[in-house]
């Protein structure tokens, strides 16, 4: 399914923490929608990611009117995923709600062609983009939280309980940023957690299928008053 996606009756939501991606596919694409752009720290709390998604949701309705521009209805563009089931029961009320139909962001920035699985991260690895190294929830920022805290002795087994099991830190290259420092900040994680570190393949090809409104399987698509569900999101679905 193609969509002819008009400026002036689409607004797109997104995650701050894709801003570098984002960015780069409306740029290149010559995208003109209007951006409403959230804070990064939400999706550590699902059901706070999913109150204030749904206020931007309607307050994008409303300023979208509701209304059909040259017959076509408004369209709400979410770059998000089911983002640990924060975006479960999103709805709109006169718009068609379209987003990537992945677990999360990182999922969708790690597919770069034809997927064959719901999943694309690789157990044991701690995948970092430029936006990740940016949240405060980030390793190095957590660690030194953690240590100002409690100091090292105690730090140090607290570090070890929470990255218990990660073998690798992996930068995402997915062509929108320089990855020299990023690749410094992984490289840094992996020697705190005694693990290695490199680059992996990544890119911008779901967003640019969401974007130009390229619509196939790897985007959900819902109509007025369809909620997003966790069903929505199974392989077997599509």
């Amino acid at each position: 399914m193609h969509k002819t996606l008009n400026p002036e009756n689409t607004i797109l939501i997104a995650c701050s923490m894709m801003e570098d991606e984002i960015g780069r596919v409306l740029q290149e694409n010559n995208l003109q929608y209007p951006v409403v752009w959230m804070e990064r720290g939400y999706h550590s709390y699902p059901d706070k990611l999913r109150a204030v998604l749904q206020e931007q949701i309607d307050l994008a309705e409303k300023r979208l009117g509701g209304e059909a521009v040259k017959d076509e209805k408004p369209v709400i563009l979410l770059a998000y995923g089911l983002c640990g089931n924060g975006s479960e029961e999103l709805k709109t009320s006169s718009s068609l709600l379209a987003m990537p139909r992945f677990d999360d962001c990182i999922n969708t920035l790690l597919c770069c062609g034809p997927r064959s699985c719901r999943a694309l991260e690789k157990a044991g690895v701690y995948y970092l983009t430029r936006g990740w190294t940016q949240d405060t929830g980030a390793l190095l920022q957590s660690h030194q939280k953690i240590l100002d805290r409690f100091g090292e002795k105690k730090t140090a087994r607290i570090m070890s309980m929470m990255y218990d099991g990660y073998k690798e830190v992996a930068v995402i290259d997915d062509g929108c940023y320089d990855t020299a420092p990023i690749e410094k900040y992984a490289q840094d994680c992996a020697d705190l957690l005694h693990v290695k570190s490199g680059n992996v393949p990544g890119g911008t090809y779901i967003l640019e299928k969401l974007l130009t409104g390229n619509w196939d399987d790897d985007i959900l698509v819902k109509r007025p008053g369809e909620p997003v569900t966790q069903e929505d999101f199974f392989w077997e679905k599509f």
